[in-house]
Parts: structure tokens; C-alpha cells; sequence
């Protein structure tokens, strides 16, 4: 492959490639979730930071998988990165918070800005040390990197399958139960009118309107 087509390649995947990043202003007491929705057995580099300042707020960060579980707790954060991958597919959280340091008087307009940069795949790899370590090529480290660009974007296919084929269940059980509900309350409005009419007639007999 021409070395000008594999960087185009390469170019073309890391565009397609997944990357998430975000910044926003925390005031004291101020709380900031999002949720990511990570296939299982993906690769997350996660970059932090919140700016210099001489407000005194603390900015903490955890990071919570789908099961609950703490994969990331850091209180006071300045500027750093960690690494994890997913085990268990679906919304992994990620919350600031900020907080008034003790014996601290409450100031209004008093913030940290915040930030946080999510990448995936490939694209969260280090791949000048994967270089050094295997000892590769630019080359052979440009073909891994497309290798896993390739097989991050299957992955991402076939999660993707099994969402929507879980959605499709979903919707067809949903749909059988309407139905099924809708037919049993026209059976029993039509059993009540039946078993209305036919005591009234019972009555009206009785009284000998009919």
C-alpha cells in the first residue's frame, strides 16, 4: 500500500473515529454528569482537567460503569489521564463535582472551569510507545493503527446489531401485550353490557314492564 493512500486511509478512520470532549463552568456545590454509551472491551482514554485558579473549589471526578462500580475517583483534580477498559457494555457515568474548601465563606460567582476529553479505540492508544515496545516501524505502526480502527469500527457494528435487535424484542413483546390488554378490556366491556342488559331485563320482568 502507497504511503500516501494508507495516511488517506488512516486520515479517513480517525475522522470516522469516536472522541468525545467537553468544558463547562462549576460553581460550589454545582454537580455535572454525562453518560457514554462504551461497547464491552473497549479501550477509553480519558483526559482531565480543571483550569488554575485561586477560587478556592475542589473539583472531583468519578467515573461509574453500568453495574454501578467506581472505575475512577479522584478528588481535587487538576490536569491528568487514566485508562480503562470496559468490561460490561453500556452507560458508563462520568460526574464533577465541585465543592467549597473548609471554613471557606460562600462567595457568589465563584467557579472552576472544567474539562474532559474522551477518546476510543485506537484513538486513545499511545502509539509511540507501542513503537518502542514492539520496536515497529512508522509504517507497521500506521497498518496497527488502521488494524484497530477497522476492528473498533466492527465492534461498534455489531454492538450496535444487538442494541437495535434488543429494541426490536422489546417493541414485538410491548405490541403483543397491547394487543392482548386492548382485547381483554373489550372482552370485559362487552361481558359487563351483557351481563348489564340481561339483569335489566331480569328486573323489568320482574316488575312486569316487560
Amino acid at each position: 500500500m502507497a504511503p500516501a493512500l494508507l495516511s488517506f486511509c488512516l486520515a479517513l478512520l480517525c475522522f470516522i473515529g469516536l472522541a468525545s470532549a467537553l468544558s463547562f463552568d462549576l460553581a460550589a456545590g454545582d454537580i455535572f454528569c454525562f453518560s457514554e454509551d462504551i461497547p464491552e472491551d473497549t479501550f477509553v482514554l480519558v483526559k482531565y482537567g480543571a483550569d488554575e485558579s485561586d477560587e478556592p473549589i475542589s473539583v472531583d471526578l468519578k467515573v461509574i460503569d453500568p453495574t454501578g462500580a467506581l472505575l475512577f475517583n479522584q478528588a481535587g483534580i487538576s490536569t491528568g489521564q487514566f485508562a480503562f477498559t470496559s468490561h460490561l457494555a453500556g452507560d458508563h457515568r462520568f460526574c464533577y463535582s465541585a465543592r467549597l474548601l473548609p471554613r471557606t465563606p460562600r462567595v457568589p460567582g465563584m467557579q472552576r472551569r472544567a474539562s474532559i476529553v474522551l477518546s476510543f479505540g485506537a484513538e486513545g492508544q499511545d502509539w509511540d510507545a507501542v513503537a518502542t515496545a514492539d520496536q515497529l516501524l512508522p509504517l507497521e505502526v500506521d497498518l496497527r493503527r488502521m488494524e484497530d480502527h477497522v476492528r473498533g469500527i466492527h465492534r461498534d457494528q455489531l454492538y450496535m446489531r444487538r442494541r437495535e435487535d434488543r429494541l426490536a424484542t422489546m417493541t414485538e413483546a410491548t405490541s403483543r401485550s397491547y394487543v392482548r390488554t386492548t382485547l381483554f378490556v373489550i372482552f370485559v366491556a362487552i361481558s359487563t353490557v351483557v351481563g348489564q342488559t340481561y339483569a335489566y331485563r331480569r328486573f323489568f320482568k320482574a316488575q312486569r314492564i316487560v
